[in-house]
């Protein structure tokens, strides 16, 4: 019987993955404009960075602080400028994650109160809203962590809908994906029933 038990713990402890990180550096790629999406890889989990707008490009770009590195993403307008407009990213995982961190921002000189991440779950319910301030004079960047519950977080939409709408840059410090405990198997279950069908035999032989 003890046996047994020990074969059910092993059956039903979830499996821990490791965290992976988004930072766009250089071996996702150079600096460029990407269109219509932009897809990376860190180890078992893939995030696909889409512009928020039919016309929108993903831009790799130096973001211009030490917190986000030498590259990070925003959303760009084709035919526009760069710099000129922008446009809300949906960045969206493979694997829906349990936890994420974020790292946002630009060297400031603008409001981009509030910076803005709308998460949602694999059947597109929302999961949250969370706004954070970024006012004028602040350029280090931010950072934002988030745990899910459940089936976790399928994909997110980042903006800041300020005077300067969309014009900070955006990547995942951290992620892990969401865990969740598998059903026990025929197997494990008629193990709990044996388990227990001797525990109260044993208990009326005391008792007699």
């Amino acid at each position: 019987m003890r046996r047994s038990l020990l074969v059910l713990a092993v059956t039903l402890a979830p499996s821990v993955a490791a965290a992976q990180a988004f930072g766009f550096e250089d071996d996702y790629g150079p600096n460029g404009l990407y269109a219509p999406s932009l897809t990376v890889t860190s180890g078992a989990q893939t995030l696909t960075v889409t512009p928020g707008a039919p016309n929108g490009l993903v831009n790799v770009a130096f973001p211009g602080m030490a917190l986000l590195g030498t590259q990070a993403v925003t959303g760009l307008v084709q035919g526009v400028r760069p710099g000129l407009a922008f446009v809300p990213l949906v960045f969206t995982f493979l694997r829906p994650v349990g936890s994420i961190t974020f790292a946002f921002g630009d060297a400031g000189g603008d409001d981009d109160t509030p910076a803005r991440i709308a998460a949602f779950d694999p059947s597109d319910a929302s999961l949250g809203v969370w706004d954070t301030p970024y006012p004028r004079s602040f350029w280090q960047g931010k950072t934002l962590s988030l745990t899910f519950a459940g089936a976790g977080a399928k994909y997110f939409v980042l903006s800041s809908p300020s005077l300067n709408p969309n014009s900070i840059y955006w990547e995942v410090l951290d992620s892990a994906p969401a865990v969740t405990t598998p059903e026990p198997p025929p197997a494990a279950l008629a193990a709990v029933g044996l388990v227990g069908l001797v525990a109260v035999r044993r208990a009326r032989r005391e008792s007699r």
